[in-house]
């Protein structure tokens, strides 16, 4: 008799064992990419959604079930032997229990029970979310994460975060992550806002106190309107006068440089560079000028101080 309660004691142990052994844990993806991924119609997220609403539920009847299993190997060992030998015997059985979950004998067996279990309750999900959610809600569940799964989800970690990067240190690297996604057209001063003088104007006192008091360093030069750009002019190259300089086009720089303004705001960095210049007029697709880029503006954002868009529509080019 007293080996037939030890073997039942030992199966009970194992089946302890085994409903310790099932894990309901999440899949490694963060609460952000999971929800990144539903919302773009990815059908295993939206399954992993509805699963994560039922695993602290899981979690509960797991806990229900080692507790029962529990007293009742407890209640067997004590109830056939002496107090203190059931409970010395029972802790014995309770310690094997844990050896054998933990070894991961049991793998296989305690997968089929988790997929089983996580069945029923989610074909009876309104049940068990009123029976024991109240429970449940007091066990936030824990996230299993193996890593950062996108670009999306590393940016929004950076941009959260409130304990390990200063304003500035979030600033830049956020910068560099939506750097490669801006155009030319993101960072142009759009053509409406760019301050032109005419290539004919004559080099005057007049002239030079209007554009003093633009405040400005470098004017387009055009001809007739902004589409037919014929150079650039520099403030300093009219200081001192030279008394050969007439008109503006004795004075601007006639090399220009354009960038199509869909390209990607990259591209001025590199044509910086194979160029030497630091200015280039944004082209649409038939060659009319849609703004001005300069690299400073272009290193801004990169930095992560986006240059602030000007109300376009409330403000006229100067002549």
């Amino acid at each position: 008799m007293e080996l037939f309660i030890l073997f039942v004691a030992l199966l009970g142990s194992i089946c302890l064992a085994l409903v310790t052994a099932v894990r309901f844990a999440p899949n490694g993806l963060s609460e952000f990419e999971l929800r990144r991924l539903a919302v773009a119609g990815d059908h295993l997220a939206v399954t992993e959604e509805k699963r994560r609403e039922i695993l602290p539920t899981l979690g509960v009847l797991r806990n229900i079930k080692q507790i029962i299993l529990t007293i009742l190997l407890l209640w067997l060992l004590c109830a056939t032997h002496e107090v203190w030998a059931g409970i010395l015997l029972g802790l014995m059985f309770l310690l094997l229990s844990y050896v054998v979950a933990t070894l991961g004998w049991l793998a296989k067996p305690s997968l089929i029970c988790q997929k089983k279990l996580e069945a029923f309750v989610s074909k009876h999900r309104k049940y068990f979310l009123a029976t024991f959610g109240w429970l449940a809600a007091k066990r936030p569940l824990q996230e299993d994460m193996v890593g950062i799964a996108s670009r999306d989800e590393l940016r929004s970690i950076i941009a959260n975060d409130t304990r390990l990067l200063a304003p500035q240190d979030k600033a830049r690297l956020l910068g560099a992550f939506d750097f490669g996604s801006l155009l030319v057209a993101d960072a142009m001063v759009p053509r409406d806002k760019i301050i032109t003088v005419e290539s004919s104007e004559t080099v005057g006192p007049l002239m030079l106190d209007r554009l003093h008091k633009d405040e400005h360093n470098v004017y387009v030069v055009i001809k007739k309107n902004i589409d037919h750009i014929k150079g650039f002019l520099y403030m300093h190259d009219l200081t001192p006068l030279d008394p050969d300089i007439k008109e503006v086009e004795d004075a601007m720089r006639p090399t220009v440089h354009y960038l199509p303004a869909n390209a990607p705001l990259q591209d001025v960095l590199s044509a910086s560079l194979s160029t030497g210049r630091q200015l280039f007029i944004a082209v649409d697709d038939e060659g009319k000028t849609k703004g001005l880029i300069t690299l400073a503006d272009a290193l801004k954002y990169l930095n992560g101080e986006p240059v602030p868009k000007v109300d376009v529509a409330s403000t006229k080019s100067k002549r």
